[in-house]
């Protein structure tokens, strides 16, 4: 089966009705395959897919089963059966391939994991189809949707992927799937309702340890999806990135995520500000006016 044709299954499994509000940021598809040489004989040990919904693993097919993480709640039957027998000549004969230009066909190097992720990313109005091989955890082929073509990312495959690449019909037709279903996705796919979460916001005021300064905090917490914008603005107007104390975006235990950032201002113009925050989970940006903290903090009496 090639791998367009898996990309096609990503589209059906994770497609919603066309009426609903999409709630992806990521749609992925991943191959993974665990081989090793053994007495210079490669070795596949195991064969597995995974469906992926903004990073989070929501099912993966492997040995005959289908196996989801203990958040999940859809149980519906799944009739797709992957077992180490599902792959095929051809994409056997690139895993072996890769394993050997990588171990230079040496034997006993442990066993390596070669995947294939294909998948769609949106951000905003922008929309990314991502098709790439990696090599235990690193880089190692890439595909240019644009140009048709694949790329390496390590000297290692040159000769793999100029062989790829006099495939021209096969990647000509993946380019124009990757960017038919990636358009259609943006509009429609899903996330099941677990795997997203609301963002809470906050915006305080604390003292600054400086004399007739406030320090001005915005925060957004157990929020997923990773990705979020959030700025601290005057009049309406962003703040530059310079200005403002921030660490990224953090994870929580849980596997959400969070988001803080500062700014100190004088202590006479606190209400020019806001703080604003978009996430995909939300069917508006948030505004939020800043606030003390707790009552014991007003303003310092000027000195």
């Amino acid at each position: 089966m090639e791998y367009s044709l898996y990309f096609v299954g990503l589209f059906l499994m994770t497609v919603g009705a066309a009426d609903t509000e999409p709630t992806a940021s990521s749609l992925d598809f991943h191959i993974t395959v665990h081989l090793s040489i053994s007495a210079t004989t490669p070795v596949i040990h195991n064969y597995s897919m995974s469906v992926l919904c903004n990073d989070r693993v929501y099912k993966t097919y492997r040995d005959g089963k289908v196996i989801r993480p203990d958040w999940v709640t859809d149980n519906t039957s799944d009739s797709f059966v992957v077992t180490v027998d599902s792959i095929t000549e051809k994409e056997k004969d690139e895993f072996i391939r890769i394993l050997q230009v990588m171990t230079h066909n040496q034997s006993n190097s442990g066993i390596h994991v070669i995947q294939i992720r294909m998948g769609c990313e949106f951000q905003n109005d922008s929309i990314s189809a991502v098709m790439k091989y990696s090599y235990d955890g690193e880089d190692l082929i890439s595909f240019d949707v644009s140009a048709a073509q694949w790329v390496p990312e390590k000297k290692e495959v040159t000769a793999i992927v100029e062989q790829k690449n006099t495939e021209t019909f096969y990647n000509v037709s993946t380019s124009v799937i990757f960017g038919f279903l990636c358009g259609i996705m943006k509009e429609t796919g899903e996330c099941p309702d677990d795997i997203i979460q609301n963002p809470d916001i906050s915006a305080f005021i604390q003292n600054s340890y400086k004399p007739h300064r406030l320090l001005l905090t915005c925060m957004a917490t157990g929020f997923f999806p990773k990705n979020i914008t959030m700025n601290i603005r005057k009049n309406q107007t962003q703040l530059p990135s310079e200005e403002l104390r921030s660490l990224g975006v953090r994870p929580n235990n849980d596997g959400t995520y969070q988001l803080r950032k500062s700014v100190e201002i004088p202590d006479s113009d606190e209400k020019d500000y806001d703080c604003y925050v978009d996430h995909i989970t939300l069917k508006e940006p948030v505004t939020l006016g800043f606030k003390y903290l707790r009552d014991s903090d007003p303003p310092r009496p000027s000195q």
